[in-house]
């Protein structure tokens, strides 16, 4: 809230009248309530994207689960050292593309909440 003298009622309110609504706002936010508002909109994000990253790492655990049951049972069926040879293979290839896909996913979930960070940091502290 704006404090004013009792001399300066009138011509506070009537800047404050002036003033466009959005601009009104953070004219009457102190430092302090500026700081909560910023801590508030950080916390939201990142428990959000904690929350995003916490399902995405479930669903590939349960893909990997899948993929090593997959490759498990095809297992019995291996009579020689080149079928499983081959087998280890094909497994290693599915692992190893499975992870890239993995880390390129999760590179952008975490440059997406980079980005919001900073759009939230930037706007608390551009000037006035």
């Amino acid at each position: 809230m704006l404090w004013c003298t009792i001399l300066g009622v009138v011509q506070c309110s009537i800047t404050a009248q002036n003033k466009p609504t959005s601009d009104l706002e953070e004219f009457e936010m102190n430092p302090f309530e500026q700081q909560m508002k910023l801590a508030r909109e950080l916390m939201e994000l990142n428990a959000e994207w904690f929350r995003k990253i916490a399902e995405f790492d479930s669903s590939n655990l349960q893909k990997y689960v899948e993929l090593n049951q997959e490759f498990a049972q095809k297992l019995p069926e291996v009579k020689d050292i080149q079928s499983f040879l081959d087998l280890q293979r094909e497994y290693g290839e599915t692992l190893w593309n499975g992870t890239q896909e993995v880390v390129k996913a999760r590179g952008e979930m975490l440059r997406e909440v980079v980005e919001a960070n900073g759009e939230a940091m930037r706007s608390a502290f551009r000037e006035k």
